[in-house]
């Protein structure tokens, strides 16, 4: 039964349990540490959002210098001048796609994507993640997917077809012209409004627990603690279990009727506030009042028995 175990395995056992608990820390720690990239996760899609609500609300925009990239393109005028000037067209997807290109050209850690299963173009076709997180979202009826994998964490946001969205990707024969000339008419078309189109992807540095741990902990405060269970250990049979094996033997031979010659000077300590050199002054004093008594006793029986 647990209750005969000695101290030491007793004190063991209590150390496994309080590694447990410490997995299970672990375990509290990382879905901390996941709900918060999912947050910042959130920030940066909540961010791209506003971006395109922006050009939508413009129903596009138009730039200088796109020759590769756009729409439709038309020659403007200034006033007093005679050289045109070219403009090109954007829409909010075409917007957006080129800034997520933008943002993962620079030093930012955290990229985005918007992405589909049948893109209107091939650039934004989605990866193995993108789409187990689209499948999911459309199986699940969930808005959102995000998963920490190695040291990256993926997030994904279902992105859902407008009433504005539905004259590129409708029916391919009332698509604009400049849309069909430029991405053909089978991809990205057939949907209605409401309909799942894609994901907004974001990628986010991060490390694992074990990883931080690691940088936490190196070798050094590690011997620390495997130093400090070493001397746990040794302090818990120097201080406790020797003496009470001690005190147990004396108290064994004392039940025996054996003499015991024990050293007052050590248990002088007794006045201390050691408790195990307490007890053994107690024993001590125990052994001679049984002594005292059973002298006592065998006097009165002698004196009887005269």
């Amino acid at each position: 039964m647990f209750t005969n175990r000695s101290i030491v395995f007793k004190f063991g056992l209590l150390f496994s349990v309080s590694l447990l608990l410490g997995g299970a820390f672990y375990s509290v720690m990382l879905k901390v540490y996941e709900n918060q990239l999912r947050s910042e996760a959130r920030t940066m899609a909540d961010s791209v959002n506003a971006f395109s609500a922006w050009v939508g609300s413009f129903g596009g925009v138009l730039t200088r210098n796109s020759e590769d990239s756009f729409l439709s393109k038309a020659d403007y005028f200034t006033a007093g001048s005679a050289n045109p000037v070219t403009l090109y067209a954007k829409n909010p997807a075409l917007s957006v796609r080129e800034f997520s290109e933008s943002v993962g050209r620079s030093d930012s850690p955290a990229k985005f994507r918007m992405v589909a299963e049948n893109p209107m173009n091939p650039a934004n076709a989605a990866d193995e993640f993108e789409r187990d997180a689209i499948n999911r979202i459309r199986s699940g009826g969930i808005p959102e997917f995000g998963v920490l994998d190695g040291d990256e964490y993926r997030y994904a946001r279902v992105i859902t077809h407008k009433r504005g969205c539905i004259t590129c990707h409708g029916d391919p024969k009332d698509a604009p012209e400049s849309v069909i000339a430029r991405y053909g008419n089978t991809n990205g078309f057939g949907f209605r409004e409401g309909d799942v189109s894609g994901i907004m992807s974001v990628t986010l540095p991060a490390k694992s627990l074990l990883t931080i741990a690691g940088e936490m902990f190196g070798p050094i405060q590690i011997a620390l603690i495997l130093g400090t269970l070493v001397f746990a250990l040794f302090y818990l049979r120097r201080e406790v279990v020797e003496p009470v094996t001690w005190i147990t033997g004396i108290a064994d031979r004392m039940s025996k009727g054996e003499e015991i010659e024990l050293d007052m000077d050590e248990l002088e300590a007794s006045r201390s506030g050691n408790e195990m050199l307490r007890l053994t002054a107690a024993i001590s004093r125990l052994q001679g009042s049984l002594a005292d008594a059973t002298a006592h006793y065998r006097a009165r029986a002698t004196r009887s028995a005269d």
